[in-house]
């Protein structure tokens, strides 16, 4: 099951481990006994779900069908990973949860209990239940939601938000497109000024950490520990002065200040393999962290696996391409990753 899924109402959520469990996947047989065993559902509320599901596939993909035979074992076919997808996205966007979780993000001025409940055509009764969700969630996240706002550590905050987006919008839709002009804006001004190749495959990631960033600094909320080396200014302007430049001329009306913001980019930027990463870039805590856990890393390979040869030329090539490989992943996993397991 994918991270996140606490987003998602109750019904959909069984709905969507349905369709996860009846998905393409060759020759996999299920049966009805060993699907309620699987979900906790009684034979009624499954025949419901499956009843449900057949009807939004028939919505998002004709030809795909969910049926239980005469002998209690499942039928279905064309249900793909894409289509599964496609319907959980759909579920999401129909959750109250996540209706109330945007909510807060886009309007971050409009935290009273009437604000929610005109906007997600909801009772009082409800967004308490909704409210005391969000508040479990964002715990188990380390995170808080206090005045029906997000509180907590402004990277995770938005490693949290871009976790969301990402895993659900995907490959499938744009999310936050009140965002979409400045974010595009941004896209070809990095592309030009460092060569990154906005493929499909490649700029997805990118474009959803833009959002979340300027998602956040719509609400002031701004990032404030630093990220690079206090040098990194003056010894790379060439990668500096652009980045800081790009955001000043989309944020300078916010009067918020914008280095950190410049330092987390081009930090997201190293980790995702947009711009080549040096460890020298990175603060000095942050550059022992990568470099200790690498080293720990390259030691046991060396002495386990290479033994004898570990000092040869092409070894200590090997070595050093492994040792910069690993210090792009742990400046990411020091950095950017936050995840805790999942709650459902």
């Amino acid at each position: 099951m994918e991270i996140h899924n606490e987003f998602l109402d109750l019904n959909y959520r069984y709905q969507y481990y349905l369709l996860e469990l009846v998905a393409d996947h060759g020759d996999y047989y299920l049966t009805v006994n060993r699907a309620m065993k699987l979900l906790g559902l009684s034979k009624f509320k499954l025949s419901q779900y499956v009843e449900t599901v057949n009807a939004d596939l028939a919505m998002m993909s004709p030809e795909s069908y969910l049926r239980i035979n005469g002998d209690g074992i499942f039928e279905s076919g064309h249900i793909s990973e894409s289509i599964v997808r496609k319907i959980r996205l759909d579920y999401l966007q129909q959750s109250n949860l996540f209706k109330m979780f945007e909510f807060s993000l886009l309007n971050p001025g409009k935290n009273e209990t009437t604000d929610f409940c005109d906007a997600l055509f909801i009772g009082k009764t409800k967004f308490y239940e909704l409210r005391k969700e969000m508040v479990e969630v964002a715990d188990h996240f380390n995170l808080q939601f206090k005045k029906n706002q997000l509180i907590g550590p402004e990277m995770q905050i938005r490693q949290f938000v871009f976790e969301i987006y990402y895993s659900y919008f995907n490959g499938i839709e744009k999310p936050l497109a009140l965002f979409q002009e400045t974010v595009d804006q941004m896209l070809v001004t990095m592309r030009d000024q460092f060569q990154i190749n906005l493929l499909p495959t490649t700029i997805t990631k990118l474009e959803t950490y833009l959002k979340v960033q300027s998602l956040r600094l719509r609400g002031k909320n701004a990032l404030t520990a630093p990220l690079l080396a206090p040098n990194f200014k003056t010894q790379q302007p060439q990668l500096w002065q652009p980045v800081l430049s790009m955001l000043t001329t989309n944020y300078q009306l916010l009067r918020i200040p914008l280095e950190v913001e410049a330092e987390g980019l081009l930090t997201f930027l190293f980790t995702e393999s947009y711009v080549p990463l040096e460890i020298d870039y990175l603060t000095p805590d942050l550059k022992n962290g990568v470099s200790q856990k690498t080293g720990q890393f390259v030691s046991k390979v060396e002495h386990v696996l290479m033994k004898d040869e570990a000092h040869s030329e092409q070894a200590q090539n090997i070595l050093a391409n492994l040792a910069h490989d690993l210090d792009q992943i742990h400046a990411k996993h020091l950095t950017f990753l936050h995840r805790t397991n999942n709650l459902y």
